[in-house]
């Protein structure tokens, strides 16, 4: 899809959001736009299945881009309050489902796009079972995108090299009320290419990406993202597409 049009989009139907649900968004607006470029303009015919939806922000422009959009996220009390707002008004379906332990509720051959996005790297367990489910409701040649924070990039190392711890601290993760409040383990573009790979996955196209530095407007940002732009693999994010083996219905 178009950036101008995924904008577009999120402009239109943010007008009645709170103030905090629209800062969220304009915070998040580069990010989602790097996952919806993935997409075709037109989504007729085609739909998505997206894990972790939590607010819809980058399916919200799928489904008023014609694809057929579907959500899964874990039980809590915000998922009525985010039907209401978010989901309904534009007609994504969401379900309640621990994707790392439960069945996805859809059937085999199901879907042309998988979305998870800013997921994995908060699961504390293994993710296998939930890639051998993702692999199971898409089509033969559908396509999985996973977007996840580089554990390598280029903040991180300068921390590193400070003597400063880079991910979550332990102590915020042993006191968090919800298992999946924060980030367990973040990874390297090879390890998502060697989950994908061992999970039964092509591997399609490797992205990394960082639009929260491009978007800024401190210079000491700015000037991050620009030496980013000479090493891509120190940018903030990665994005992982594959496919499911097999041959597309025509």
């Amino acid at each position: 899809m178009e950036r101008t049009t995924v904008r577009r989009i999120l402009q239109d139907v943010s007008r009645d959001w709170d103030v905090r649900d629209q800062r969220d968004l304009g915070e998040q607006i580069a990010e989602i736009e790097h996952v919806d470029d993935l997409f075709p303009a037109d989504g007729a015919g085609r739909t998505v299945l997206d894990i972790g939806l939590e607010r819809g922000f980058k399916s919200i422009p799928l489904a008023r881009s014609n694809y057929r959009v579907f959500g899964l996220d874990f039980a809590d009390d915000r998922i009525a309050a985010r039907t209401e707002r978010f989901y309904a008004p534009n007609g994504i379906d969401v379900q309640t489902c621990n994707v790392t332990s439960e069945p996805i509720p859809h059937p085999n051959d199901t879907f042309d796009y998988v979305m998870l996005n800013g997921v994995l790297e908060h699961w504390f367990c293994s993710p296998f079972y939930a890639l051998s489910e993702i692999r199971r409701v898409l089509k033969p040649g559908g396509q999985f995108i996973l977007e996840t924070p580089n554990a390598a990039n280029l903040r991180k190392r300068l921390w590193l090299l400070a003597g400063r711890y880079p991910y979550t601290p332990l102590t915020a993760i042993h006191n968090a009320t919800q298992p999946h409040a924060f980030h367990h383990r973040e990874h390297t573009m090879r390890e998502l290419e060697w989950l994908v790979s061992r999970a039964g996955f092509e591997v399609v196209r490797k992205l990394y990406r960082d639009g929260f530095h491009k978007s800024s407007p401190t210079l000491p940002k700015r000037m991050y993202w620009i030496m980013t732009t000479l090493a891509p693999p120190f940018r903030d994010m990665l994005i992982l597409v594959a496919r499911k083996p097999g041959r597309a219905a025509e």
